[in-house]
């Protein structure tokens, strides 16, 4: 999405957050706009930014059943290090995901 890393380059703020907290990767997430999440997340949006409410992308993303856009936003997420183990750090909403690629393989 060139237009994207125009739009940055020129100044515009990728955190940007709207009256509810929203930044532009949670409005590309709960869009299901793909190609946008990967181009924010490249030049650098949080993917672990939260809404007022609490919301991440990853949970909008879910909640509009998005899963393209999810599954992007969960293959992107950072392991996190805690006494010397490897964990990945899974947002509550990934239940629903596993339980929807589960019923999907079941259709």
């Amino acid at each position: 999405m060139e237009v994207l890393q125009v739009l940055v380059a020129l100044g515009a703020d990728k955190e940007a957050k709207d009256a509810a907290g929203a930044t532009p990767l949670h409005q590309a997430a709960a869009n299901g706009h793909v190609e946008a999440v990967k181009a924010l997340v490249a030049l650098g949006a949080d993917i672990d930014a939260q809404t007022e409410d609490g919301e991440t992308p990853l949970e909008a993303s879910v909640r509009f059943n998005h899963h393209a856009a999810a599954q992007v936003l969960k293959a992107l997420q950072r392991p996190i290090r805690m006494k010397k183990k490897t964990v990945t750090k899974v947002a509550p909403t990934q239940e629903a995901i596993d339980e929807a690629e589960r019923m999907a393989k079941l259709l």
